[in-house]
């Protein structure tokens, strides 16, 4: 039966609170191989068995099953799904993980830039020419240009298939400019501006910087003249005949050059990666590996070897047997330990040997109980341990009338009755296998006696001149966890056995004699003050009164 710890009040103490936000799985580790976010609160996540990528929700439901080789992260609300060799396009996502275009393999194809632009996607088909399919996964530019480079401010770049030649288009597909000239190479158009490249009259190439004024090109500066001028085989550059190297990213641009250029625009682009986010959750080192913080303070006590944080509430991490999970924040979870407000009071200890535990959690027999308030969080998933130089009691939480309390193994030992002593103690909370939390509360407590000791018997000895006599010592409130020891005066030490002990005692009084009898009982228990108390008792043997019989023998 379980026993608990009685208390009187004391004092005010404040409510301890214990976090107001927590870290909980989104997915466990060991689900998958690897995850990674792509964006809109969904992860792609890998398979270990088939090495295949899907898709899971914020949620951890498996939107996508995992069957693709590859899947891009989302730019503009789309991602891809791609084959090995991330050139074929197999599917096209929304923000919510639905397949809005399911491709044939070999109907389409990626460029250089595999992803969305100002709500287009340039492809390559499979006899090699590239066009533009829109955000809903539909043609909305026939595939006939050698080259189609992504949207800059609704001008794009193409190579025309009939002649090589360079040119920019609208999104109807349609020339954006008026003019006669055959490019060699155009770039993309960058705040207005683009590199040209078309032959000299006077032999050679001509390269210039030129700016798009409505639907004419207008030279701006003279960079090569008489100069041949060619493209590189990877399309990564064009090199000009006196050693100029202009660098074309992927999006066809030219962003730098091999000497001093003053490029007439600077290149700003949004974040095509999803980056890490670390302004809410985050991550500090510590010695053993990675721990996560909420706004700079250390919101769980687990450490990972790898840790990425996202949108203030997410966190890919890597445990140290290298499996990947995804931690989720939910801000208004808890638990709120409410500091008590009494002073417990000890008749015994009521802590079992460390041995007897061997790392189970055992339901503890005497307690103290203090309320909680639990929010958003599963009590079940729910452990709580009192930290005792690193050794961990169990302190189970149980529901009392639709209240959540939490049973405390909690024992100060102490050489004096009445005394209080108030003693931080250390309570560690694990959460569905995390390290959760470690708090801080005060408790209060006092020593009270734990056993009465008496002296039970007659008077009177018997016919043969032997006096019953007993030594109680019989416990007050609860049973001791531990052993408790039992010393008399001129007797061997006994051990209680249970709530009550009872030693029995016979003394021999000669008749027409009294003896007093004085024993000092003391009763002792680990980590509990000592009783020790005196007992006596006259014991008499009256003169017995002779018969006739008796009188006639004599």
């Amino acid at each position: 039966m379980v026993n608990r710890i009685f208390y009187i009040l004391f004092f005010i103490a404040i409510p301890q609170l214990i976090s107001a936000q927590s870290m909980e799985w989104l997915c466990h580790p060991g689900r998958f191989s690897d995850i990674g976010y792509m964006g809109y609160d969904l992860f792609k996540v890998k398979d270990d068995d088939t090495g295949k990528w899907g898709v899971v929700s914020n949620a951890g439901k498996v939107v996508i099953e995992a069957k693709y080789d590859s899947i891009t992260v989302f730019t503009e609300e789309r991602a891809l799904l791609l084959d090995r060799s991330g050139d074929m396009i197999l599917g096209i996502l929304d923000r919510n993980g639905r397949l809005i275009k399911s491709c044939k393999e070999g109907q389409l194809f990626t460029t250089r830039y595999p992803y969305y632009k100002e709500g287009y996607l340039s492809y390559r088909a499979a006899n090699g020419l590239c066009g533009y399919i829109n955000s809903s996964g539909k043609t909305a530019i026939d595939a006939r240009f050698y080259l189609a480079a992504p949207f800059q401010d609704g001008i794009a770049v193409v190579q025309y298939a009939d002649d090589g030649s360079y040119g920019l288009i609208n999104k109807s597909g349609g020339s954006a400019i008026i003019s006669d000239t055959r490019y060699k190479f155009l770039s993309s158009v960058v705040d207005g501006f683009l590199f040209a490249l078309n032959p000299s009259s006077r032999g050679g190439d001509l390269l210039r910087i030129m700016k798009l004024n409505g639907n004419q090109l207008e030279a701006v500066k003279r960079l090569e003249s008489k100069m041949f001028v060619d493209i590189s085989d990877d399309f990564t550059y064009i090199l000009s005949q006196n050693g100029h190297h202009y660098y074309i990213d992927d999006q066809w641009r030219i962003c730098g050059a091999n000497y001093r250029l003053q490029l007439p625009y600077q290149i700003v682009d949004e974040e095509l990666f999803v980056i890490e986010d670390s302004e809410v959750i985050s991550k500090q080192s510590t010695r053993n590996g990675l721990q996560i913080t909420y706004k700079g303070q250390p919101i769980l006590e687990h450490i990972f070897d790898d840790v990425r944080t996202y949108e203030g509430c997410y966190a890919i991490v890597r445990a140290k047997d290298k499996s990947v999970g995804i931690l989720r924040l939910n801000p208004s979870a808890g638990i709120e330990i409410i500091e008590p407000v009494q002073v417990f009071d000890f008749y015994h200890n009521p802590l079992q040997e460390e041995s007897s535990f061997k790392s189970k959690d055992i339901d503890p027999d005497q307690y103290i109980e203090v309320d909680t308030n639990i929010e958003n969080i599963d009590p079940e998933q729910l452990k709580c341990y009192i930290n005792e130089g690193g050794y961990l009691r169990y302190a189970p939480l149980k529901l009392h009338n639709g209240v959540w309390k939490l049973h405390i193994p909690y024992f100060c030992p102490d050489t004096e009755f009445g005394n209080i002593i108030s003693k931080k103690i250390d309570i560690a909370i694990t959460y569905d296998g995390l390290d959760w939390m470690h708090r801080m509360i005060t408790l209060s407590s006092k020593h009270e006696k734990g056993y009465e000791v008496e002296l039970t018997g007659n008077n009177l000895t018997d016919e043969n001149g032997y006096a019953k006599i007993s030594i109680v010592v019989k416990s007050i409130n609860g049973s001791p966890a531990g052993q408790t020891r039992i010393d008399i005066s001129g007797y061997d030490t006994v051990y209680m056995s249970g709530d009550t002990e009872t030693i029995p005692i016979d003394v021999y009084v000669p008749e027409g004699e009294s003896k007093t009898l004085e024993y000092t009982v003391t009763v002792s228990e680990p980590g509990c003050p000592v009783i020790r108390q005196s007992l006596r008792l006259t014991v008499t043997n009256p003169v017995k009164e002779k018969s006739v019989e008796d009188i006639i023998l004599i």
